[in-house]
């Protein structure tokens, strides 16, 4: 970890442009004052990893960007603080935003978006080519949340897979179907798979992202409904499970957390600079669209208000919050 102390600040007044909030933010408030041990000393802790801005300074090791460059990032757990002015990033982890979004709409993008790809790409191993997804389908739940309306556009719009959301209200059901989603099933409903083999007459799918707390019943309900030499992803996999129900049907199971990457502090970031790099050229081309719906101007005030509707589990799409004026980055490899 590199010490804020290292760096040689100027005096600026606002540097980041905009920032998106996600359910990290308002868990890590909540445990504050646990495991303190793995952070800096932060009084008081500033949270917030999402954000976009310009790049204002760099580091001697810097090589992806330059002073000027307007980027985004969701930047790496054990450096929190893009609620703020000002904020430290490795650049391997920041990329280009994209040139057609605004800073609201480019802040919403970096943590659902390398979460999504990582789960459907890195962890499912699912092709980037759409001719090798042909017939394949994945069911995807909570569609209407900040990384399933991500992975519903990357699976459906990149990848050519048949999707499957769950929504339980009006506007989210409506809000996965435009997002691409060739199916929507409830959620609340007590079966899951009942609903895609009786309301879509599909036997089994070939994946399953699972964006919410996993419990031991959707772990054995989720084995029943994928194919054999398939795979199911959880972004919180919080449940005690029983593994050995993977077995009999060679099932691939595993987690993904954006913040991996990051902690690594090595060349295997770069691959979140990448993958960035790639979703703005898809969002650029009109293939992805932001999932920014709520934009707050960044006061204090608002940014309870922004974390009480992300935490309610209501929100449709991602929240954002934007800062007024000339705002700026520092771009530093820690």
């Amino acid at each position: 970890m590199v010490s804020m102390k290292t760096f040689a600040v100027k005096e600026y007044k606002n540097f980041v442009k905009a920032v998106a909030t996600n359910p990290i933010d308002y868990k890590r408030l909540a445990n504050l004052g646990k495991h303190d041990e793995d952070f800096e000393a932060q009084e008081p802790l500033t949270v917030g990893w999402d954000a976009s801005g310009v790049v204002e300074q760099v580091g001697d090791e810097t090589s992806l960007f330059q002073v000027g460059d307007e980027v985004m990032f969701a930047g790496d757990f054990f450096r929190a603080g893009a609620f703020a002015e000002y904020v430290l990033v490795d650049d391997r982890i920041v990329a280009k935003k994209p040139s057609k979004s605004s800073w609201s709409e480019a802040a919403a993008i970096p943590l659902t978006s390398l979460t999504a790809w990582e789960a459907l790409v890195d962890q499912l191993k699912i092709p980037e080519d759409p001719e090798k997804n042909k017939g394949k389908t994945i069911l995807i739940t909570g569609g209407a949340g900040g990384v399933a309306s991500s992975a519903v556009q990357i699976a459906k719009k990149v990848l050519g897979l048949t999707v499957i959301a769950t929504g339980s209200r009006v506007e989210t059901v409506k809000y996965v179907k435009e997002l691409g989603a060739d199916h929507v099933i409830n959620h609340r409903f007590p079966s899951m798979s009942a609903q895609v083999r009786s309301e879509l007459d599909i036997e089994n799918v070939d994946y399953i992202m699972h964006s919410v707390d996993l419990t031991p019943e959707l772990f054995t309900e989720f084995v029943d409904l994928v194919k054999p030499f398939g795979g199911i992803v959880s972004v919180w996999p919080s449940a005690t499970v029983d593994l050995m129900q993977l077995f009999w049907k060679s099932i691939n199971f595993s987690a993904v957390l954006m913040f991996t990457r990051p902690t690594l502090k090595n060349d295997a970031a770069q691959r979140q600079h990448d993958i960035l790099e790639r979703v703005a050229e898809l969002t650029d081309a009109g293939v992805l669209v932001s999932r920014e719906k709520t934009t707050f101007k960044l006061t204090l005030d608002n940014l309870r208000k922004a974390l009480e509707l992300q935490a309610s589990g209501k929100a449709v799409g991602k929240i954002t919050l934007a800062f007024e004026g000339v705002q700026a980055w520092s771009c530093r490899r820690s």
